[in-house]
């Protein structure tokens, strides 16, 4: 295989007079998978909804390929395959329905399938969607992760809402000797985004805050996004 994933013509050899000659061009045959396409996307799901999705399998090697397993990564995904062995350039449709039940914003989606193919015995479909509900989150909590204790970090959570909510931002309460925080209309009319910037700490404090965001939308007046986060020492060198 060459690094860009392309088969490559292995050599073979032979002994001679007790010499070793080199034939390039001949090559082993194999089966070899391909996902059209690699990744799909839903788009935007408003609430409890199913939708299908498809994917095409097909077999580019010169032997037969035996899918021996497709798995999608929660139950949310459930997947559907014609048939499991495919001859040198059979194709199969591999479909399947998403359900966005208990989901809610930037959503992505794997699917694994394995099969005797010797280059990629393990592959991957992806499905990425939106779930749209009141009032989305792009993210659930803050997380700065480990940091240097004296810098200036910064993270951003995409507030949006559905279609016929007109969203206000009443405010946005944080422990100001930790954090600065402020919102900014987003790309899409309606949009909002919560900037936190997180000031310098002390080393070797660990976040445990909460940040609280004030709304117009009914069931959500407060939205509560947890913050962690662990301040490491200035490294040296």
């Amino acid at each position: 295989m060459s690094r860009d994933g392309a088969r490559r013509p292995a050599r073979s050899h032979a002994w001679i007079g007790g010499g070793l000659l080199l034939f390039a061009g001949a090559s082993f045959a194999a089966p070899a998978l391909v996902i059209v396409p690699a990744r799909v996307d839903l788009g935007v799901l408003e609430g409890d909804v199913a939708v299908p999705f498809g994917f095409t399998l097909r077999n580019d090697g010169d032997e037969p390929l035996l899918i021996r397993e497709v798995n999608p990564t929660c139950g949310c995904t459930v997947v559907f395959l014609a048939d499991s062995l495919l001859a040198p350039g059979e194709i199969v449709p591999l479909t399947g329905a998403f359900h966005s039940r208990k989901l809610e914003g930037s959503v992505l989606k794997t699917i694994l399938i394995e099969t005797n193919d010797p280059a990629r015995p393990r592959a991957v479909a992806i499905l990425r969607v939106w779930v749209q509900r009141e009032l989305t989150l792009s993210y659930e909590s803050v997380d700065f992760g480990s940091f240097d204790a004296e810098t200036i970090k910064e993270e951003k959570i995409l507030i949006r809402p559905s279609a016929e909510i007109a969203l206000e931002i009443l405010g946005v309460e944080a422990p100001p000797e930790r954090y600065q925080c402020w919102i900014e209309d987003g790309e899409k009319p309606g949009d909002r985004v919560l900037h936190v910037t997180l000031l310098p700490q002390r080393e070797g404090i660990v976040l445990a805050d909460t940040i609280r965001v004030r709304t117009n939308v009914k069931n959500r007046e407060t939205i509560a996004l947890p913050v962690r986060g662990h301040a490491r020492g200035k490294r040296s060198g």
